[in-house]
């Protein structure tokens, strides 16, 4: 796989459109959003991975809430904070990721949840679909995005 169709994989979530919440599978069979407001929670205890990530979403025009753990990610909802779509790392501390996708939808959350993972076990990716999960990928395509991706030029061409 080249560099560029890396980036478009991870890329592909978060097109710089932002017209109105749309998921659909593009031709490359990825999750696509685009959204009026813009705000995505992400789900990370790795300072370094959220570090990536507010570079990626540099110059999206999104607005990025992070929280450390599953049980923060709950309570971000229960607080009744809202959000357009969620990264969701699969390990961390307190409560991991499958857990706090499972309890995520049954309180009623219906954003779109993409899982992340270092890891690209089928199993992992199995549970968590599962759980509740519209769409897994690896960090590794992630870290790959982000340093492949040219300064500037960090938005997708259609969905």
């Amino acid at each position: 796989m080249r560099k560029n169709e890396n980036r478009d994989s991870i890329l592909g979530h978060l097109p710089a459109a932002f017209s109105r919440v749309v998921i659909a599978r593009n031709r490359q069979g990825c999750i696509a959003m685009t959204s009026s407001s813009k705000k995505i929670l992400l789900v990370e205890d790795m300072d370094i991975n959220r570090v990536l990530m507010r570079k990626l979403m540099k110059g999206l025009d999104a607005e990025l809430h992070e929280v450390q753990n599953g049980e923060m990610a709950v309570d971000y909802f229960e607080k009744g904070n809202t959000c357009d779509l969620i990264f969701m790392d699969k390990e961390m501390p307190i409560m991991d990721g499958h857990e706090a996708t499972r309890l995520l939808r049954i309180l009623g959350v219906k954003t779109p949840i993409i899982a992340l993972s270092a890891g690209d076990l089928q199993s992992d990716r199995d549970l968590f679909i599962q759980a509740g999960a519209n769409e897994y990928q690896t960090k590794l395509i992630l870290s790959a995005a982000i340093l492949s991706a040219p300064n500037g030029n960090r938005s997708v061409q259609g969905i």
